[in-house]
């Protein structure tokens, strides 16, 4: 779908999880596959407080099928960092 459609569905996943997060003690998370669009719209977020004070969990699919997992913390340097898939397996 390009660039467009992966910044549209990003932005609607985000807002889905803020929908129902209702429960301090429960993780959400976003799940996404890290295409080349995918991580031109993770460049935009780079540098926000967004992804920790939300405390937003990520799961990131890779082009091998690796799936990446990540805590808050690890999402926002990851948004921060290349965002390319390293070898952490879940």
């Amino acid at each position: 779908g390009g660039y467009g459609s992966a910044q549209m569905n990003f932005q609607i996943g985000i807002g889905q999880l803020l929908s129902r997060m209702d429960d301090r003690d429960t993780r959400y998370a976003l799940a996404f596959p890290l295409t080349d669009d995918f991580k031109r719209v993770l460049a935009t977020y780079r540098g926000t407080f967004g992804i920790e004070q939300l405390r937003l969990n990520a799961f990131v699919v890779c082009d091998d099928e690796t799936i990446l997992r990540f805590s808050p913390a690890e999402f926002q340097r990851f948004v921060d960092g290349d965002a390319a898939c390293h070898p952490r397996k879940t």
